[in-house]
């Protein structure tokens, strides 16, 4: 009887009960995914309008009561949609953001990588290009915000390439939306890239930018609707 007494006392120390807490963030953290997941796929195909609480529910195998529990309407889900998906896609992007190759590798290295995020990320691409006008302003504010920041360290990439004269002088952050606006192409107007795989398109795209942003370095435009003209003359 003692021996039984002194291996429970024994067992109770090496093992303690894990917090209550711990365990209750990684169940909220799990059905958020859920809930983002489940709300992108039903807004990609029947519209922020359109789409029900209860549709979302469904889609994330839950009850509608308890989706409440994490979000109060269907405005937050949206914007934790948004914000997941530029997560992901931050995340994906990172380490060719911030990588020490030459800064024209680099800049192939970031193009392949968007479109791959766009490839992976498919239907959240089509959620943040639709519904963005269905968020509050404050709610469009915090997620632009967060997106405008992974354009922000693309355009600080083509302003090295301008500063070690590898490429034209432009608005590199201007620049850097345009980049992220034709890898956005794919997913957005399949049609008229219908004709192309997707490794063809991304070599394509790898190829223009770089020639739209190499160019030649002394070819700027002087005012709106002027030809280019060299500056050297």
């Amino acid at each position: 009887m003692a021996e039984v007494t002194l291996t429970v006392t024994a067992k109770e120390k090496a093992v303690p009960a894990p917090p209550d807490k711990p365990r209750k963030s990684a169940a909220s953290d799990d059905r958020r995914t859920r809930i983002a997941t489940a709300a992108r796929d039903v807004f990609a195909e029947k519209g922020y309008a359109s789409a029900t609480m209860r549709e979302i529910a469904a889609a994330a195998d839950m009850h509608v009561p308890t989706m409440y529990q994490y979000f109060r309407s269907k405005e937050e889900i949206l914007e934790l949609v948004y914000s997941w998906t530029i997560n992901q896609a931050v995340d994906l992007m990172q380490d060719a953001l911030e990588g020490t190759a030459p800064v024209e590798q680099r800049i192939d290295q970031i193009i392949r990588r968007l479109h791959d995020v766009n490839l992976k990320l498919r239907r959240g691409t089509l959620v943040m290009n639709r519904e963005t006008r269905s968020l509050s302003r404050t709610a469009r504010d915090r997620v632009l915000g967060h997106y405008a920041g992974m354009v922000e360290k693309l355009g600080d990439v083509i302003a090295e390439g301008q500063a070690e004269g590898i490429f034209r002088e432009m608005d590199p952050q201007l620049a850097a939306v345009f980049v992220d606006a034709l890898a956005d192409v794919w997913v957005l107007r399949p049609f008229a890239v219908r004709d192309k795989d997707s490794e063809d398109y991304a070599a394509e795209l790898v190829a223009f930018v770089r020639n739209a942003l190499m160019g030649n370095a002394d070819m700027t435009p002087e005012t709106p609707g002027q030809t280019v003209t060299n500056r050297r003359n």
